[in-house]
């Protein structure tokens, strides 16, 4: 790639997080974007096949600041996308915005139970939606977007992970957990996260239950969610905005600023954070579970924030107004570790 092409693409990067980058790759659609833009790149760095986006990714060269740019237009992922490469970013090549989905990336078939995995330190994924939603997508991927152990310090910035928006897929095994969550020092940040259809049918285990963000243990997992949507309706009193694993390592603590968790139209949505133990009232055990949510936050369209049991687990700013209608009701800015529904 010419100098002229990385300053061209620099503000995009730069708008993203990255503030110097090696080598750029493309992966690209058909249309007008692909026609124009091909000749920008060099053969090595340009991706067109059905999975261009595996196939970059594994061109890349670990912590030496590669891109890999996506185009706009649908993207289809045919085996679970594991992205292992340390200070390796994958951004969409479009306007970003917490609804980005212009370069829109999907489930392919059954072959995918995971759509993406951030599994690798440094890395910015940015400007984009994953799909996981329609009819001709994977009905066993149960788990949208992954974060695990090894992802320490990376960063999710403008990415729309837009859940089922059909009956085929609604009361599938899959599709309910839009973030599993194991990272260490992260930013999700400017995102929505949701599903478009009710929450209605439900896969056996209980650790499938739908919920728009799963927490699991990872020693020292101090991540961080800031102005960032939730927004869904779960019909079934034990499904959750939040499900958090009820007996972490130590040092786990996560910071929520400017987050909304809204249950849209039912009103069966019984609490906001619940344990995996697979009830509402399920208590989280060990007092390493903490949870801390500044006075922007609001709890939409449930009975209560958590099960008395789990309060001292979970604080809010001592001086906001709390709502104390019928359901649904707004939360926001509770005192430190109330009794929710008082």
């Amino acid at each position: 790639m010419s100098a002229r092409s990385k300053d061209l693409i620099s503000a995009t990067l730069i708008s993203a997080g990255i503030v110097c980058a090696a080598d750029v790759y493309m992966a690209a659609t058909s249309g007008a974007f692909h026609d124009y833009w091909q000749d920008w790149f060099d053969n090595s760095l340009w991706f067109n096949s059905t999975n261009a986006i595996s196939q970059a990714e594994a061109a890349m060269t670990e912590d030496q600041g590669d891109v890999l740019l996506v185009s706009p237009g649908e993207h289809v992922i045919s085996t679970n996308l594991d992205w292992t490469k340390g200070n390796t970013h994958l951004i969409g090549a479009a306007a970003h915005s917490h609804r980005s989905q212009k370069v829109t990336i999907r489930p392919a078939g059954a072959a995918v139970t995971d759509l993406v995995t951030m599994n690798a330190t440094g890395c910015v994924f940015a400007g984009f939606r994953l799909l996981n939603a329609a009819v001709t997508a994977s009905t066993a991927c149960v788990r949208t977007f992954v974060s695990t152990s090894r992802s320490i310090g990376g960063i999710v910035r403008n990415v729309f992970l837009h859940g089922p928006e059909d009956d085929t897929v609604n009361d599938a095994t899959g599709g309910w957990r839009m973030i599993d969550h194991s990272g260490k020092g992260m930013l999700y940040e400017d995102c929505q996260i949701g599903y478009a259809y009710p929450m209605a049918g439900e896969p056996a285990s209980p650790d499938n239950y739908p919920t728009f963000l799963y927490l699991q243990k990872s020693i020292f997992n101090d991540s961080k969610w800031r102005n960032c949507v939730f927004v869904g309706e779960f019909k079934n009193s034990a499904h959750a905005p939040i499900i958090v694993e009820y007996a972490p390592a130590n040092a786990v603590y996560w910071t929520f600023h400017n987050c909304q968790f809204i249950n849209l139209g039912s009103t069966a949505c019984a609490q906001g954070i619940i344990s995996n133990l697979g009830g509402a009232n399920a208590a989280f055990t060990g007092s390493k579970n903490c949870m801390f949510f500044d006075s922007d936050c609001a709890f939409y369209g449930v009975t209560d924030v958590c099960a008395a049991l789990n309060e001292s687990y979970i604080a809010f700013p001592s001086a906001g107004p709390v709502s104390t209608g019928a359901a649904p009701n707004v939360f926001i800015g509770l005192a430190q570790n109330p009794d929710h529904t008082s």
